[in-house]
This record gives C-alpha cells, sequence and structure tokens, in this order.
C-alpha cells in the first residue's frame, strides 16, 4: 500500500467553514486517501514511501467547481476552448461537475440521442483525468419527451447521475418534466435547476414559484448567470426548499455577497455551492474562484471613469447591482448629444480671438492653415468642425419635444 508524508507545512486549511485552519504541520496520505494529520513530532511516519517537504506553503482541499459545461475532453466549442480542464486543475479545482453538454453542436432531441449523449459524457469523464488529476462528473441527461422510466434505470448502471439542469435547456415546465424528475428521484439521480433570468439563447427564465413546484435538489447560479433575480426571491428559497443553493464567480457579485451573508446570517452556509459556470474563453478562468472582490470596494479604475466623466448621481448606476450592468455603460444619451466637441484651436492665439474654434466656425486661413497642417492637424480640424455642426442640429432636433395633435 503506497504511503505518502507531505511535512513543514505552514497552514493547514480543514475544508469545513466551522473550523477553518487546523492545528498541524504534518498529513499522512496512504492508499490515496488521508489516514492522519498533526504535528510532526507526535506522528511517526517513518518507512513512508514518499516524503514532500512543502516548505511553508498552505495546504487546502483542493476545489470543487459545482456547475461546469463540459462537451467531450478538454475542448469545448463555445470560443473553441482548448485546455481549459487543466486550466482549472491549475487553479486548484480538483473535481468538476456537469450540469449538462448544453452547447455541443447539434444536441440530439430525441430520448436514444440524450441517452447516448448522457452515458458517453458519464464513461469519457471517468477514463479522462485532465492534467493528471482532475476529476470529471461529466454525464447528464437531458429532459425530452418521450423518455421513460426503464430510461433512468439503464441510465443508472451506465454511470449518469445528475440530471442536466433544467431550465438550461430542454424541457423545464412543471407539467413537462414533474413525471421525468420523479423517475430520476426513485433511481437515485440528483436534480439540479435553473434560477433567475436567460443565461443563453434556449435557457428558460425561472424564479422562486417554479423552483418551489419542482424541489430540486440544487438550485444553480443564485446570483444570475449573468442577470441576476430579486434578492426577495432568492430569500423564498431558503425556507422553501431543502435544495444545496449554487452562487457562481462570475455572476452578480452584490447579490452574491449579500446572498451569502444571508446564508451565514441563518447558519445556512453549508448549503452554499460554488460554481464557474464554465467554460468560457479563458482556460485559467476557474482561478476566479479564489478571487472574487468584496462588491462594496470601488473598483480604482472604475471610480478613475466615473470622476473623469464627471456623470450626475443618477446615472452611476448599475455595476454590482441586480439587473444592473457597468456603470460606463449607462452613460445618458444627452450628455453624448450635449457634450461640446473638441476643436484644435492655433497655438498663441487668444481664446477671444479664435473664431474658427466653437460650433460651426469656418475653415482657417493662410498663415493659420499652414500651422494647423504642419501640425497634422488639418483633417482633425475639419472632421471636428463637421461633428460640432451635426451634434447642434441631431441635439436640437432630440431636444425639441414633438408638436401635439
Amino acid at each position: 500500500m503506497a504511503s505518502t508524508a507531505i511535512v513543514n507545512i505552514g497552514k493547514l486549511v480543514s475544508g469545513d467553514y466551522r473550523t477553518g485552519l487546523l492545528d498541524a504541520d504534518t498529513v499522512l496520505i496512504r492508499d490515496g486517501k488521508i489516514a492522519a494529520f498533526g504535528k510532526r513530532e507526535d506522528m511517526d511516519i517513518t518507512g513512508v514511501d514518499h516524503v514532500v517537504d512543502v516548505k511553508g506553503l498552505i495546504v487546502s482541499p483542493g476545489l470543487i467547481d459545482a456547475h461546469t459545461h463540459p462537451v467531450i475532453g478538454d475542448w469545448h466549442p463555445r470560443h473553441n476552448v482548448i485546455g481549459w480542464m487543466d486550466g482549472a486543475l491549475h487553479g486548484g479545482v480538483t473535481t468538476i461537475v456537469s450540469m449538462g453538454a448544453s452547447t455541443i453542436q447539434g444536441r440530439p432531441s430525441d430520448p436514444a440521442g440524450v441517452k447516448a449523449l448522457a452515458i458517453l459524457g458519464a464513461k469519457t469523464g471517468r477514463n479522462y483525468r485532465p492534467g493528471g488529476g482532475l476529476k470529471v462528473h461529466g454525464g447528464t441527461i437531458f429532459l425530452e419527451k418521450g423518455l421513460t422510466k426503464a430510461d433512468f434505470e439503464e441510465l443508472v448502471r451506465e454511470g449518469v447521475g445528475v440530471v442536466a439542469e433544467i431550465g438550461g435547456t430542454g424541457l423545464f415546465e412543471y407539467d413537462d418534466v414533474k413525471e421525468y424528475v420523479d423517475w430520476a428521484r426513485e433511481v437515485g439521480m440528483i436534480v439540479p435547476m435553473h434560477f433567475a433570468g436567460r443565461s443563453v439563447p434556449g435557457s428558460a427564465r425561472l424564479y422562486a414559484d417554479e423552483v418551489l413546484a419542482i424541489q430540486p435538489d440544487v438550485v444553480v447560479h443564485i446570483n444570475g448567470g449573468p442577470t441576476s433575480a430579486p434578492t426577495h426571491e432568492a430569500e423564498r428559497l431558503i425556507d422553501g426548499t431543502k435544495a444545496y443553493l449554487e452562487v457562481i464567480c462570475n455572476g452578480n457579485y452584490r447579490t452574491m455577497y449579500d446572498f451569502v451573508l444571508l446564508m451565514k446570517e441563518r447558519d445556512q452556509l453549508h448549503r452554499v455551492l460554488i460554481g464557474d459556470h464554465g467554460p468560457g474563453d479563458n482556460p485559467d478562468r476557474p482561478v476566479r474562484l479564489f478571487h472574487v472582490r468584496d462588491p462594496r470596494r470601488k473598483s480604482p479604475r472604475h471610480g478613475h471613469r466615473l470622476r473623469r466623466r464627471r456623470l450626475p448621481a443618477e446615472h452611476r448606476q448599475g455595476g454590482s447591482r441586480p439587473g444592473g450592468g457597468p456603470d460606463r455603460h449607462r452613460r445618458a444619451p444627452g450628455l453624448l448629444r450635449e457634450r461640446r466637441p473638441r476643436v484644435h484651436r492655433v497655438r498663441g492665439r487668444p481664446r477671444d480671438q479664435d473664431d474658427h474654434g466653437g460650433r460651426g466656425g469656418d475653415r482657417p486661413q493662410g498663415e493659420e492653415y499652414h500651422l494647423l497642417r504642419r501640425r497634422g492637424e488639418r483633417r482633425r480640424h475639419r472632421s471636428n468642425v463637421q461633428n460640432a455642426r451635426k451634434h447642434a442640429v441631431l441635439g436640437h432636433q432630440r431636444m425639441t419635444p414633438a408638436p401635439t395633435p
């Protein structure tokens, strides 16, 4: 039986939020499982096959990414991503769970096709370990019309243990899926369900009423993917279900932050799952599971842009707010319309004598023309004058109220 001792650990993370750090600097592993941990002087590690000196590093359990959408192997058709599973392992994720291969091109929607896709995903996930260590729980069954109870029994025998995210794609109406959900539970499958607004084409808009009716085992992306539901909708799920409630690192940060604090206040943190909702265009995106910023802190770059533009308070909304977008995309059209375009002036000439520097100014002549030409600004000056006239006309048209009949 192979054995390994990890010694000189700086900090040992327990993996239990109630315990936090463990008072230990040595871990003994036998046959791939932790056999003991404690202080080096209190443990006998003689005769172990391997001793790994980590020289004061932090040792932590691997992260479980509870929400991914793998297809086949370490390739994904979304943005033609290659190596995203290796990137997950690099970011500290040692286990990923599939919520369905919803982005596979030409996804079948007949019973035989969805069964074959689920069994293929389960077996390839079991046989392939990206990076040499990542565990992939792949293979989920999309709920489509025509499935039978015998199909669910066969799927479990072949290693499929999860229903694809209800509402992500496929059937999602209560009357359409209720019988399938009952069959899945009878054979021991886990039933997750989409929550909040539509995340991708083909997904559904499901809120608390729909979730409470189906009573899934897992409610995914409480903080949206990307549009989150109102806070009161998420609060209904805490008392109205016994489901695990998932937040994702690329959803709405403010909703996630408030929701996790609420779960902490109610002593329900053991029901919170963390997912990536990947893959995306960046194979290293799972590293964000470690770096979720506090939404109360203003991003330096974001704040700088707001100060530079001097936006009124009513336009400084959005960002980390349910249903809101970044502030820089919420500028009022009137601000753009009324802003005076920049027009280059001749250097050294007083501003009050600059007859071509305002809106609708004439093109400079003679010596002034050659000065601008030498500075390479003749074309820019002409375009700015034209833009000034255009903005003046459009601004007048847009701000003039329509005549009443």
